[in-house]
């Protein structure tokens, strides 16, 4: 299960990344390092989550997530975070200088770095929106299966 401390090191080194590729300047690299911390974590936040805690007692507490979007359904989608991350690279291309753009297309490449981490845990992502979840090993597997029953 990928935390949230993988998460925001997996941003960061994103955001790396993406200032060694671009070799900018200083500002234009905190923008880089900024818009992938953001991103780092987004899909998590964005579906507005709460603990709610039932105090026992003479029994541990109880706590579990309320979020307004359940988890791993729409914020998680592969393939809108592919859309956003291509309009964020038509943006960045149409107007390079601009800061908003570097912020967006930091934060596109960080979320789709996030989706790569959850794509290998058990509950998997959507490929497509309100579709089914996919994980790697089930897609491993199912390629393996396909290529036996060819041959």
């Amino acid at each position: 299960m990928s935390s949230k401390t993988i998460h925001t090191l997996a941003g960061l080194a994103t955001g790396g990344v993406l200032a060694l590729v671009s070799r900018t300047d200083a500002i234009h690299t905190a923008l880089l390092l900024l818009g992938s911390l953001m991103g780092a974590s987004a899909p998590d936040w964005m579906e507005i989550p709460s603990w709610v805690t039932k105090r026992n007692w003479f029994s541990p507490n109880e706590s579990h997530r309320l979020s307004l979007i359940p988890h791993r359904t729409l914020t998680h989608t592969l393939s809108l975070w592919v859309l956003a991350a291509l309009y964020s690279v038509y943006l960045l291309a149409s107007n390079a200088n601009d800061y908003q753009n570097i912020l967006i297309f930091a934060f596109c490449a960080s979320v789709l770095t996030h989706l790569l981490l959850d794509i290998r845990t058990p509950m998997g992502i959507p490929l497509l929106p309100f579709g089914q979840r996919y994980r790697l090993q089930r897609l491993k597997l199912d390629f393996a299966r396909e290529v036996q029953e060819r041959h």
